[in-house]
């Protein structure tokens, strides 16, 4: 179970091209475990043939001191510890060095800097180029700074140096998370689990893998055991372990009438009556609330205000943050027996709460939905016609005739691309973040979040730097789930790139997203918000990462889009 997260109200707009990802292949594991042949991304070549069975060796032994501090987080003493062992390596050519020299790089990329870290990874790299955790190290920090190409070709070379390489096969997992390929990131995390079962973030990665029942019981060994998680994060996994225990039968069982099912938009209006976003009728328990669509949250989050109106009570606490420079908020999850929109029925289904600091409501709407919420049907959000649309998603060819909801939901896949639908573009998705590959101003590929919460698309500050002159304007205050945004920058004169679609220069806001990018563990360059949004028809396919976007000047001939 992921919790959900919070929406961001600012944003940014950029391109999409093609990812091409050729995925090496492993050959069978002697515990019997073969390793799922890696799918072909976008434009990708047709990947490797597998090779023969191999042995390992398993790793047994205990964490270190800076392995457990990476495991909950403190970096501060993970750069300590690491520190302290690269000085005390005199021999360059032991595993110890290597060892050491991996670890500062992973403790660098957890304390933000970048810089350190790609340059202590290259030179490690350098001085051992037959290791493959040298190559991993690489891999690590070209997926923080989205190289995912360059992430995919060190991981490569480290298979093809060491299969049993236990954090290549996490690594690799992380990867095809991102890419939607879940068979495959289930099987690599498996073999990485049991060749370093010790490895307690290869553990926690396992266990959020597994299916609902015996994540359950994984998470119960895990927890009743000795580990290095942090209060914060102990308390949150307590929360989730209560949520899979309670778990009943049928929880949040999701049903529509007929094939296809349309609701209308509900606009909303700012202060000078104007529509600042959209949103949809959700009736909770019979009562009525105006819930904001937002592509940049997940699952729905009410306000604390509606939730007490609603008579809704705590079950589990926890924090949640985005954009602002104001820290993580409290929030809590609780039950709602029935929801309904349009013809949509959820049953005892969680909702989020953000909890009322005291300057006031951190939501100026009643609540937000994200658009996984309808992750069980192709989801158009048909701008133009202020409507959403749900339609079925095509069949797979191997799904079984006849199946549960849950056993359904217990079996991870690969995406399938229908035949009707092989010319969407295929996305990177991170939670519920859907990741838009975009250039400004012809520049090298970034990754922005398609954001629909977001009132304007807005830059990240590094990407705004590096396209041209940004320069400081006080006269915007951007607030967001976590506050207000300390400095804000202005990039003018901008052409901007995502998908298929180009925008006509202009201005564009920018400001420091280090933060978000650390949460989501990739670089985010910005939002593309609800003004270039709302000009289009945007159809997602969350089960296979696809989604389609569409532009009709008829609709809106005021506004150009180009193509390329």
């Amino acid at each position: 179970m992921r919790f959900p997260s919070c929406r961001r109200q600012l944003p940014p707009s950029l391109p999409l091209c093609c990812l091409a990802l050729a995925l090496a292949c492993l050959g069978a594991f002697d515990c019997a475990h073969t390793a799922a042949q890696a799918p072909a991304g976008p434009s990708a070549a047709a990947p490797a043939k597998p090779g023969g069975n191999f042995t390992c060796n398993v790793i047994r032994a205990q964490p270190t001191e800076g392995e457990s501090a990476l495991a909950r987080e403190d970096y501060a003493a993970a750069l300590a510890f690491y520190n302290d062992a690269v000085a005390k390596q005199t021999d360059s050519l032991e595993a110890d060095y290597v060892e050491a020299h991996y670890g500062l790089v992973r403790a660098l990329l957890g304390s933000d800097r970048l810089a350190e870290a790609s340059r202590e990874a290259d030179a490690l790299l350098a001085a051992h180029p037959s290791s493959a955790l040298a190559e991993v190290a690489t891999a690590a920090v070209a997926y923080r700074m989205a190289d995912f190409n360059g992430t995919l070709q060190h991981l490569r070379k480290a298979t093809a140096l060491d299969r049993c390489e236990g954090r290549e096969h996490a690594m690799a997992a992380e990867l095809y998370d991102a890419m939607g390929y879940h068979a495959i990131e289930t099987s690599r995390l498996d073999l990485a689990h049991r060749l370093r079962p010790n490895d307690e973030e290869i553990l926690r990665a396992w266990i959020d893998s597994l299916p609902r029942q015996r994540r359950q019981v994984e998470l119960a060994k895990y927890l009743a055991g000795r580990t290095s998680l942090s209060d914060r994060d102990h308390a949150i996994l307590v929360a989730q372990e209560d949520h899979l225990q309670a778990h009943k039968e049928g929880e949040c069982h999701i049903a529509a009438k007929g094939d296809i099912t349309k609701v209308p938009f509900v606009p909303i209006m700012g202060e000078t009556n104007h529509t600042i976003a959209y949103g949809l009728n959700v009736a909770f328990n019979g009562k009525s609330r105006h819930l904001q669509i937002d592509t940049g949250a997940s699952g729905i989050t009410l306000s604390a205000g509606v939730a007490k109106r609603l008579g809704l009570a705590p079950e589990y606490h926890l924090h949640t943050s985005g954009v602002g420079d104001e820290g993580a908020v409290g929030s809590y999850l609780t039950h709602v027996e029935s929801i309904q929109i349009g013809d949509v029925t959820l049953s005892n289904c969680m909702v989020d709460v953000l909890e009322k600091p005291k300057g006031g409501e951190r939501l100026d709407v009643d609540g937000l939905i994200g658009l996984d919420v309808f992750g069980h049907w192709l989801a158009t959000l048909d701008y133009p016609n202020r409507q959403l649309v749900l339609k079925p998603l095509p069949p797979r060819p191997d799904a079984p005739s006849t199946t549960g909801a849950e056993e359904e939901e217990a079996q991870p896949h690969d995406p399938y691309i229908a035949p009707e639908m092989k010319d969407w573009m295929s996305v990177l998705r991170i939670g519920h973040n859907i990741l838009l590959p975009t250039l400004i101003n012809t520049g090298k590929l970034h990754y922005t979040i398609a954001d629909t919460g977001a009132s304007q698309s807005v830059l990240s500050l590094a990407l705004a730097r590096e396209s041209g002159k940004a320069h400081k304007d006080d006269s915007i205050t951007f607030t967001g789930v976590s506050g207000k945004v300390k400095e804000v920058y202005r990039l003018d004169d901008a052409k901007l790139q995502f998908g298929h679609l180009m925008l006509p220069p202009g201005s564009f806001f920018a400001f420091d997203l280090t933060r978000l990018s650390h949460d989501v563990g990739t670089e985010i360059s910005g939002f593309v918000g609800l003004e270039t949004l709302s000009r289009l028809t945007i159809t997602v396919d969350y089960r296979d990462n696809l989604i389609l976007m569409q532009f009709d000047p008829k609709h809106d001939p005021a506004f150009y889009v180009g193509r390329y």
